[in-house]
């Protein structure tokens, strides 16, 4: 029986032509165990995000997706949470509270589950995945692999009918992401989950899958059993990319053209060895490399570092050596100190005991840090805090311009590595819309654009397909033809072994073991690759699915010439990429909606301009002494009327609440940091920036809960309902002046902040007068009103300079993020 079911659907982003998806059909089965993948940007996080109704991307979709006969669009929203789990790509990116138990709990914390419910469901849970062990340990003490389990427990414990996983292993070390991919097997099997899993690698997954999609240009080009998949992909296409990205067992079997039965898993692919190659044995005779005239690059001598002076050493005794012109894999489990080591060679972080030398040098040695740091460039494990621009363009060519290529020079350098890398068509995107692969791939482009004689690389195939990998390890071999020396942490140990030169073993902050990858890897059993793994016992010293055919087809091989051969190769053909020119990539002009007048905007309006002084003028003349406490609940309540015929009955959804909440907090934070400066604050220009962006409805309420927020601090009274008014009115205000998204000119942002300066100067002077005695006197009022005039001044001239010079950058974050995930549009919820 179907569970889920795709039928035509189409999905593409805005301001994109080309579709992510494109007419995708596809039923999947209760309990089934389904593997989707394809190359890096085909569509498959897309597909996944769809399906799962919270995470659903902004654009335009055609066709539909049903689970269990129903739309997701219809699915209530607690089932939606319930029955479809989610597992992100990041771990860290999951967890939300400090302690393991508290994280299993809060789901159903947050559902409302009785106390009793909860802690059955935690503790059957907790026994089901064995986490006992570190039931009550802090979340940030955790390994990757145990973060993982417990993102995997925390869904569960939902009782999910389907669970949905985005590279879950793509940070995890091998041995960590086979233990979580046999935890999904067990899942799968044991408790009926339906299972629908995207990976890159697919050694692990392809033998307990139940139908393998193979995505292919934002479509489906495959839907079939593992066997078939394997077979026929090769049959449908010998040229095909993703045959490289295949198991290695798959791999062997299309590579010797052998007619038998496609294996899987490395006992049926030893078996199809022995039935079709058992009368040879033979390998590599492998000849250790001498290092000794060659010139160091990097060396650490009896490294020691600590985070904290209380922590234990991260890097206990380290010794390491790189030599010049050389691939060097640092392997090892997460955790064990790898990318603590790229912290201390690229100059992030210090040894407190032991010695760093660069080229023979220490650090402090080279004549300035900008020395050093064009010498050595490192591309980190998260590759978005290297961008900085709102297009992958210009991102580049900022790089280009500070490494001081001229202006035709730093275009073509960065179309030439775009093209090379093959990412010509997503110049023109946000670096952040890009797939993980791809943002791999731009990170690249920008540390080839430095052009530097050390590359530091910590995971650079994390969420890249195979062929990605053959570009990236074709351009690492031609840096190396140019005397670059290459420094590489990865868990992707097939990798390692097809194109380092040398390999290392890190264990408890030091490496234990340093050899050439037939050596490292041929001697591991758990530490090694499937390739090694298929062919121990039948070929001696064969790492590499390359090997391990070549050896099948002759009767001997020279590993010198293999190992030239593979360094030598022509570069592979790269994808053609767009013909779009540099002078074209150029932010697309958003459409701006024309604000429509609704009955909401007429009665909100209304409410501010009109009743809430009438409240005031009459309250003053009507009541007796402390007439203000009066005044000021009737104002309070007024102020919340275009919250409820706004947001309440316009049903705004959390996304905007979100949004709406953060420029909260940014505008209360920004009271309180300028609180020693008398008048001088950013809550008006947040106020009025927010409604820019997003409307009125989005002003007023920023304005009004910054008021009563902030005043948490300052101290709540009568007067909060008077700035609720002001900051409100002013959110109010500029959403109605201003079109929607656009910066306005400098003349209109004065215009404003002073307007801004001068309503709250006024009103507070009113709230003033009240407090006196609880009677009203225009003298009175003329006076404070005068002796405010210097406050009303800094007032006014603080919201002129915070609007000059937040307005630009914030609203060029708060543009992207309302295009990406379609906020605050005319037609949903608000005025």
């Amino acid at each position: 029986m179907a569970i889920l079911t795709i039928k035509n659907l189409t999905f593409t982003y805005p301001n994109q032509k080309d579709k992510t998806l494109d007419k995708i059909n596809l039923q999947i089965d209760e309990g089934e165990f389904v593997v989707i993948c394809g190359e890096s940007g085909c569509g498959k996080s897309t597909l996944l995000k769809l399906i799962k109704k919270q995470l659903q991307p902004i654009g335009e979709k055609k066709g539909e997706i049903l689970y269990n006969q129903t739309r997701i669009e219809d699915l209530d929203e607690r089932k939606s949470v319930t029955d479809i789990g989610f597992i992100m790509q990041n771990p860290d990116n999951q967890i939300v509270t400090d302690k393991v138990w508290h994280e299993l709990a809060f789901g159903l914390e947050s559902l409302g589950e009785d106390t009793e419910e909860i802690r059955r469901r935690v503790a059957e849970i907790s026994g089901f995945f064995g986490i006992g062990d570190w039931y009550r340990k802090r979340t940030c003490d955790l390994s990757g692999g145990q973060k993982q389990l417990l993102n995997l427990a925390s869904v569960m414990v939902m009782q999910p009918k389907i669970l949905i996983l985005d590279e879950p292993t793509s940070q995890l070390d091998p041995i960590a992401a086979t233990d979580f991919i046999s935890t999904l097997k067990k899942v799968n099997e044991e408790l009926g989950i339906t299972i629908l899993l995207v990976e890159h690698r697919l050694e692990e997954v392809f033998p307990i899958a139940h139908k393998v999609v193979l995505m292919n240009r934002a479509q489906i080009m495959m839907a079939d059993t593992p066997k078939n998949v394997g077979k026929l992909l090769r049959q449908a296409d010998p040229d095909h990319k993703m045959l490289l990205g295949l198991p290695s067992g798959v791999r062997i079997f299309n590579r010797l053209n052998v007619e038998d039965e496609c294996p899987l898993t490395v006992r049926e692919s030893r078996d199809f060895l022995q039935k079709n190659f058992q009368n040879i044995y033979r390998g590599y005779d492998v000849k250790s490399e001498d290092y000794s005239h060659r010139e160091k690059a990097i060396e650490i001598k009896e490294g020691f570092f600590k985070y904290d002076k209380n922590s234990t050493d991260v890097l206990n005794n380290l010794n390491l050596t790189v030599y010049k012109n050389e691939i060097f894999c640092i392997l090892g489990g997460n955790g064990a100190g790898k990318t603590t080591t790229l912290k201390i060679i690229s100059g992030l972080k210090n040894l407190y005991r032991g010695k760093l030398l660069i080229w023979g040098r220490k650090l402090k040695e080279y004549t300035s840090n900008t020395l050093y740091r064009h010498n050595l460039a490192c591309l980190p494990q998260n590759p978005q805090t290297l961008f900085v621009k709102n297009k992958l363009y210009d991102d580049l060519l900022e790089v280009a311009r500070i490494m001081g290529y001229g202006k035709d020079d730093g275009k073509n350098e960065v179309e030439k590595i775009a093209e090379q890398l093959g990412i010509g068509h997503l110049l023109a995107s946000h670096p952040f819309d890009l797939s993980g692969g791809e943002q791999q791939k731009a990170a690249f482009a920008k540390i080839l654009l430095m052009k530097p004689k050390i590359i530091l690389l910590d995971e650079p195939t994390k969420g890249i397909d195979a062929y990605s990998k053959k570009v990236l390890a074709d351009i690492l071999y031609q840096l190396k033809g140019q005397g670059i020396t290459v420094v590489m942490v990865t868990h992707d140990i097939e990798f390692a072994a097809e194109h380092a030169d040398r390999c290392a073993m890190f264990f408890d902050g030091q490496i234990v073991s340093v050899a050439n990858p037939v050596d490292f890897f041929s001697t591991n059993s758990y530490y090694t690759t499937a390739a090694s793994r298929i062919s121990r016992g039948f070929f001696t010293n064969a790492v590499t699915v390359d090997m391990v055919v070549e050896l099948c087809e002759k009767t001997g091989v020279n590993l010198t010439a293999y190992r030239r051969r593979s360094m030598d190769r022509n570069l592979l053909t790269i994808a053609p990429v767009s013909e779009q020119k540099s002078e074209e990539y150029t932010e697309t002009t958003k459409k701006q909606t024309a604000i429509k007048v609704s009955w909401r905007i007429v009665i909100s309006l209304a409410v501010y301009l009109v009743l809430i002084p009438i409240v005031i003028f009459v309250g003053i003349s009507l009541f007796e002494d402390r007439k203000y406490n009066i005044i000021s609940m009737i104002i309070a309540v007024l102020a919340c009327v275009p919250f409820f015929i706004g947001f309440e009955k316009g049903k705004t959804g959390a996304r905007e609440l979100v949004v709406i909440a953060v420029m909260t907090a940014i505008s209360v934070v920004g009271r309180l940091i300028f609180a020693p400066v008398p008048g001088f604050k950013p809550v008006t220009a947040v106020v009025i920036i927010t409604a820019i962006a997003y409307g009125m409805q989005a002003g007023f309420l920023t304005g009004a809960m910054s008021a009563i927020v902030s005043n948490i601090f300052y101290g709540q009274g009568p007067w909060t309902p008077f700035q609720m008014f002001v900051w409100g009115f002013l959110g109010l205000l500029a959403g109605l002046l201003f079109r929607r998204g656009k910066t306005p000119n400098t003349v209109l942002l004065v215009v404003i902040g002073v307007i801004g300066g001068v309503l709250f100067s006024v009103m507070m002077d009113i709230w003033s007068v009240l407090n006196v005695d609880g009677t009203w006197n225009w003298m009175r009022y003329y006076t404070f009103l005068v002796s405010s005039l210097p406050f009303m001044a800094i007032y006014a001239i603080s919201n002129v300079v915070f609007l000059l010079i937040l307005t630009k950058p914030f609203l060029e974050k708060l543009n992207r993020i309302k295009d990406k995930y379609g906020l605050f549009s005319m037609t949903q919820g608000g005025l």
